[in-house]
């Protein structure tokens, strides 16, 4: 065995001298059976004695060697390929109905990376690669033919308080049964408001034979006395401008009634229903009447169609275009009804004489263009609300073809006139 000294110049077992020899360096091994107290374990580059039953380290590692060189640079990898990448679309895998636009009705799609650029592809380039991308339709639902009653808790179908049970088919043989259906029927119900608890209904004391009629100004339904045929249709007066000097007319939503002696003949009410409204055929529907007391020579136009909102005086003297129903009592006593076109000043007028006052009548007045060049202007007059028995009728054709804008109302030319007209129903095509 060699001595420690000569292996080591310093080592911290260098303090052992209390031992009467110098310790002794054994080959590596950890069987304290083969080693003594005197003798020292090399083991790799540590340093261990025995004390007792075990080994004690002696000595440290010792200092780490010097940083190495730094390997060599490794050669570079191999370059990657480019590749043209095309999408597809079919509707089987075989390519039919190929597209190279997206299209949610196709069911396959394809994928091509090419390495050479493919100008225009086609089907057979993608050939092997359709895949499904959607799946398979889901089976079609079951509809409901018909529900039929099956039982009741109670005495019968339908008893308040008690359940019902229906079974619901999916045919109408009764084949394929869907299920059931239970309903409870409530208790019946009794109810306690009136129509006028309704927010857009304004109807506290109606009169016995009134009916619902919707009044724009208000924006509620209000209760209306049909008189001389009106209809739900018709013209809501209160909506109309009033031209009215000195108050000579009466207005309601229905109704107006030139009601004075008045001589001023600037008085009328008008609508602008806009520029050429009144341009084809149309059918103007109204109630009139007139008093008794209306005197001799006095002229009413009850309405009129006209571009201009004026009295027929200044549309006269004016040359302006209208068309009009009138009525005139002659010096005589005559009561004459009429209708007149304007053209440019020029009147075309028919008249009838047969007509009474105190007395209701029913008219309607229609434009039917395709008669003649321009067309045909009539008035026939019924005795019912119903338009059902004719009395007279008025034809005058026409000389020129004209659109017109304003409705205007109860121009009374002439003092001493009487009378009213009521519920204008305006039919146009």
């Amino acid at each position: 065995m060699r001595k420690l000294s000569s292996l080591f110049k310093r080592t911290p077992f260098d303090d052992y001298d209390k031992f009467n020899n110098a310790p002794t360096v054994i080959k590596e091994t950890t069987d304290l059976s083969q080693i003594s107290d005197k003798e020292i374990v090399l083991n790799d580059k540590d340093l261990f004695v025995r004390k007792g039953n075990e080994l004690q380290q002696i000595g440290g590692s010792g200092k780490a060697g010097s940083k190495g060189e730094a390997g060599k640079q490794g050669s570079s990898g191999t370059n990657g390929i480019s590749a043209f990448v095309y999408i597809a679309y079919a509707s089987d895998a075989s390519g039919t109905d190929f597209t190279m636009t997206f299209d949610s009705a196709l069911d396959y799609i394809a994928i091509l990376a090419s390495a050479t650029e493919i100008t225009s592809p086609i089907a057979t380039d993608f050939t092997g690669l359709w895949k499904n991308y959607k799946g398979e339709d889901g089976d079609p639902g079951q509809s409901i033919d018909h529900i039929s009653f099956t039982s009741s808790t109670g005495t019968g179908q339908g008893e308040p308080g008690k359940t019902d049970t229906y079974t619901v088919w999916g045919d109408v043989a009764e084949t394929i049964n869907l299920g059931t259906l239970t309903v409870y029927n409530g208790a019946d119900g009794a109810g306690s408001g009136t129509l006028d608890d309704l927010s857009d209904v304004n109807v506290p004391s109606p009169s016995d034979g009134q009916v619902l009629t919707w009044d724009a100004a208000t924006s509620k339904w209000i209760p209306t006395t049909v008189t001389g045929g009106g209809s739900l249709t018709t013209e809501n007066l209160l909506l109309y401008i009033e031209n009215d000097v000195g108050n000579y007319l009466t207005v309601t939503r229905d109704r107006v009634v030139w009601n004075s002696g008045y001589t001023a003949n600037s008085n009328f009410i008008y609508k602008d229903f806009g520029a050429t409204h009144f341009s084809a055929d149309f059918e103007i529907r109204f109630a009139f009447y007139w008093l008794s007391n209306t005197g001799d020579g006095s002229v009413c136009y009850k309405f009129y169609l006209s571009n201009d909102i004026d009295t027929i005086t200044n549309l006269n003297t004016n040359a302006k275009d209208y068309l009009a129903v009138f009525f005139n009592q002659t010096v005589g006593g005559a009561k004459t009804l009429g209708i007149r076109e304007s053209n440019g000043g020029s009147l075309t007028t028919a008249t009838n004489t047969a007509l009474t006052t105190n007395t209701f009548y029913y008219g309607k007045l229609t434009r039917d263009e395709s008669v003649g060049t321009y067309g045909e202007l009539k008035l026939q007059v019924y005795s019912d609300a119903n338009f059902t028995t004719l009395i007279q009728t008025l034809t005058i054709t026409l000389t020129e073809k004209q659109d017109f804008r304003y409705l205007l109302l109860g121009n009374v030319v002439t003092a001493n006139n009487y009378g009213l007209i009521e519920y204008i129903d305006i039919i146009t095509p």
